[in-house]
Order: structure tokens, then C-alpha cells, then sequence
């Protein structure tokens, strides 16, 4: 269905529909859409944690940063904790 004819569709169902019952077929046909999480929350000992290690990397001499430290980042972890096993 194109957009021409889905906004045809939309404009014939609200001169159908009496006004004050276009909010609840609105939220009726909303639930059956997919709830979307919020994914832009930080957690924040989580980025504090990164940053810790981020503030270990020294760049090797002539090797440029990996994109946000990531390679370095996760050097240090394996450094750190191969002793562990």
C-alpha cells in the first residue's frame, strides 16, 4: 500500500469514526505494535569501569588508537586477569 493511499484510508477512517472515540481506536490499534525499549540509558558503572581502563591505555609508539580505545581496552582485561585460570 502506498502512502497516498494509506493516508486516503486514514483520512476516510477519522470522517468515519466520531471524534470522541478516535483516542481509544488510536491506543487499540497502538497495542498491537511492539514495545520499543529505551536503549540510550548508560549505565553508569559500567562507563565508569571503561573509563578506568581507558585511562590504563598508553598507545604503543607508531600504532595509532583504536576506535574509542576498544583494542587497547581489551588488552588490558586480558593482561590483567590471564593470570587468574
Amino acid at each position: 500500500m502506498t502512502g497516498m493511499a494509506a493516508r486516503a484510508q486514514a483520512k476516510n477512517l477519522i470522517d468515519f469514526v466520531p471524534d470522541d472515540k478516535l483516542s481509544f481506536i488510536l491506543s487499540y490499534i497502538q497495542s498491537f505494535a511492539p514495545i520499543k525499549k529505551n536503549s540510550t540509558k548508560i549505565n553508569l558503572e559500567k562507563k565508569a569501569a571503561y573509563q578506568a581502563l581507558l585511562a590504563d591505555v598508553r598507545p604503543i609508539q607508531g600504532k595509532p588508537l583504536s576506535l574509542n580505545g576498544q583494542d587497547e581496552v581489551a588488552d588490558i582485561i586480558l593482561s590483567k586477569y590471564e593470570s587468574v585460570n
